[in-house]
């Protein structure tokens, strides 16, 4: 199975650049994203034989060992189908941001019954045993990138490095973006960490999204602000953008909660798909635990984010 799951690879990373050379960005991002899923559907297929050892002991590790030894999951085994036979109702994206942080809610977050889209913040520890974890259970990686928020008493702000500020250089934007993608090598897409200031900044979110242009990833706006400039420069410049539609826990208790899964459902129903973002805390992970539950018999199904461009290519070509 390994030697399989290797010949697989290597084939299609020789399709891949035969097949890619000369396309445009957004034909490159779909295509490597739909070799992504199945060549990570393959790899799941062969679970036992590519689990990542822990490498020392500790707290942090033990909760991370327990996840890679719970190969009975599953969830851990999902077959992945294109197109979708009958078709949903509606599609759902739910992005879990800050993602990395805190080891025990990282844990919880990848073993909810769905396949998530998942944002590891840059910073933080343990990053590529957590992914791998997170690839293995069939999650979507994003990259949550730091930007410059308007409120400096905005949660993590003092503890966060290498934030995209106002006013920094084309190089000093490049150097935060390239090192954050040396991390996080696994990225479909990037979307901000705060930075309701900096997606304001015109020229700074210009460059930044030609960047993520030019490096064949999306750019999907957390909508921080009712003023970022990131729909507009995409527009003008024919690049490929996503926004969220819902923050699923933005006041942090259960009836807030409750009553933003139910505004989910009703956008993934009247617009076809829906992008929920939520955070690995106890109180929104126990509910979109309860929740997915009932997604079935409503008819309603969570993909991951590059699932769904696939299949909104797929549309366009109706």
């Amino acid at each position: 199975m390994p030697m399989i799951f290797l010949s697989f690879y290597y084939y299609n990373a020789v399709l891949m650049h035969k097949r890619i050379r000369g396309k445009s960005p957004f034909y490159t991002f779909l295509y490597t994203s739909l070799v992504g899923i199945l060549t990570s559907a393959l790899a799941g297929c062969s679970a036992s034989y590519n689990m990542i050892k822990p490498a020392s002991s500790g707290k942090a590790d033990d909760d991370l060992t327990s996840l890679e030894q719970s190969t009975d999951n599953k969830y851990f085994q999902q077959n992945i189908t294109i197109p979708y036979k009958p078709a949903p109702l509606g599609f759902i994206v739910v992005i879990i941001d800050d993602m990395g942080i805190n080891q025990k809610l990282t844990k919880k977050a990848i073993t909810l019954p769905a396949q998530l889209t998942l944002s590891y913040l840059p910073y933080a520890i343990n990053l590529e045993k957590q992914m791998s974890m997170a690839r293995l259970a069939g999650h979507d990686i994003m990259l949550h990138l730091p930007m410059e928020p308007y409120d400096e008493n905005t949660p993590l702000y003092k503890e966060t490095p290498d934030m995209l500020m106002v006013g920094m250089n084309q190089q000093e934007i490049e150097n935060i973006l390239t090192n954050a993608l040396r991390k996080i090598p696994q990225a479909v897409a990037i979307n901000n960490h705060m930075g309701s200031r900096f997606t304001e900044w015109e020229e700074g979110m210009a460059y930044l999204l030609q960047m993520i242009n030019n490096n064949n990833l999306l750019f999907v706006d957390s909508r921080t602000t009712a003023n970022s400039a990131a729909s507009r420069i995409a527009k003008a410049n024919n690049w490929l953008l996503i926004e969220r539609d819902v923050f699923i826990d933005h006041d942090a208790d259960q009836a807030t909660i409750n009553r933003q899964l139910m505004r989910v459902e009703q956008i993934a129903r009247k617009k076809g798909y829906v992008i929920a973002i939520g955070h690995p805390t106890q109180l929104t992970l126990r509910s979109l635990e309860s929740w997915i539950t009932t997604l079935k018999q409503k008819n309603l199904k969570i993909i991951p984010l590059s699932q769904l461009l696939i299949l909104l290519q797929l549309q366009n070509r109706k």
